[in-house]
């Protein structure tokens, strides 16, 4: 997601929080081979505007929910209570 390529993954834990089906890529129910031929066959359907807006969007959770610089503060507080 970082690299702003959107995700095709089953909907399992909290994925579903992260990944928003069709805004930042796409949560698969059941992860059957006719599940994911579908869903790929409307990928290729999506015009390229609607492709560059989902790689944005991808990118943008990505750096607000899994860049370790957003973490940086709450680590060295955490590491100074445990030394």
């Amino acid at each position: 997601m970082m690299a702003g390529c959107p995700v095709i993954t089953n909907n399992t834990s909290d994925i579903s929080d992260y990944i928003k089906d069709g805004y930042n890529g796409y949560l698969i129910s059941n992860a059957s081979a006719k599940e994911l031929q579908k869903l790929l066959i409307h990928v290729s359907k999506l015009s390229r505007r609607e492709l560059d807006q989902m790689k944005i969007r991808a990118k943008e959770t990505a750096k607000e929910k899994f860049d370790y610089s957003n973490y940086i503060e709450k680590m060295a507080v955490f590491i100074t209570k445990i030394k």
